[in-house]
């Protein structure tokens, strides 16, 4: 199984399909839950506070995902380490994918495990676009 799929599910693809879900607007979470439903991965939609627009869609990977760092680099961008708010907080690093035109923007911040070289979990930020 290659490194990038969980089955028969492309996660790189799936993560991209996600920040272009994410893009549009108008945009509910109920609509984003929905899309993600098929999903055999753990899957998290939050709204952004008092609204039903999603803030963001958190994806925990499987262990056997074995997604890297330098396999989102390609299709995201390059992507910067965020600093670590405690000790035991997992390394985070977040990449600005180009979303066109569209009137939402995503920020893609992927976790790693203790080594760095397992993403575990990503999450797909929804952000406005500020131009």
């Amino acid at each position: 199984m290659a490194a990038d799929k969980v089955g028969d599910i492309d996660i790189v693809s799936i993560l991209g399909d996600i920040c272009s879900l994410l893009s549009l607007d108008p945009l509910r979470v109920d609509d984003v839950r929905t899309v993600l439903a098929f999903l055999p991965l753990s899957v998290a939609v939050e709204p952004v506070p008092g609204t039903d627009m999603p803030a963001f869609v958190r994806l925990v990977l499987p262990e056997s995902s074995r997604l890297t760092l330098d396999t989102l680099q390609d299709p995201f961008g390059s992507y910067t380490e965020l600093p670590r708010l405690h000790r035991q907080a997992p390394a985070e690093f977040i990449y600005y994918p180009d979303s066109g035109d569209a009137p939402y923007t995503c920020a893609l911040i992927a976790e790693t495990d203790s080594e760095q070289a397992a993403v575990q979990a990503v999450t797909i930020r929804r952000d406005i676009r500020l131009e």
